[in-house]
C-alpha cells in the first residue's frame, strides 16, 4: 500500500508565506516499488499537467461513491474498489495516460480492510 499526503514545510501568517510538500508513504513488501511508482506519477503530473496550469494550481481530487456504483456513473479517474465504497482519484488536466514512467492500470482491487 502506498499513499500520498502533504506536510507544511514553511509557516507564515499569509498564504503566500506558507509552503507545502507532497510526501509518499508506503508499507508492505511491495512498498518501495509502489512508493516510487506513485512518486513518479506525481512528478509527471507536476511537469506535464500542473506546470501548464499555473493560475489554478489544481490538486488531485478524491471522490467517494457507494460500493456497487456502476462504472458509467463514476467520474473519469483511477478507481479503488473497497468493500463498502468505490474511491475515484482524479488528477486535474489528466484525460488519459500521463507520459512514462506513470501508467494507468485500470481498477485496483483492494486487499486491505475498508477504511
Amino acid at each position: 500500500m502506498a499513499y500520498l499526503t502533504h506536510v507544511q514545510t514553511r509557516h507564515g501568517e499569509l498564504p503566500e508565506e506558507k509552503e507545502w510538500e507532497w510526501v509518499v508513504h508506503a508499507f508492505g513488501e511491495q512498498g518501495p516499488r509502489l512508493a516510487e511508482r506513485l512518486a513518479a506519477t506525481v512528478r509527471a503530473w507536476d511537469r506535464h499537467i500542473r506546470a501548464e496550469d499555473n493560475d489554478r494550481h489544481a490538486d488531485p481530487v478524491l471522490t467517494l461513491h457507494p460500493a456497487g456504483t456502476p462504472d458509467e456513473l463514476l467520474p473519469a479517474g483511477d478507481v479503488l474498489d473497497k468493500e463498502h465504497s468505490r474511491l475515484v482519484f482524479r488528477w486535474p488536466g489528466r484525460t488519459g495516460h500521463l507520459p512514462a514512467p506513470a501508467r494507468h492500470t485500470g481498477t485496483i482491487a483492494a486487499t486491505a480492510g475498508d477504511s
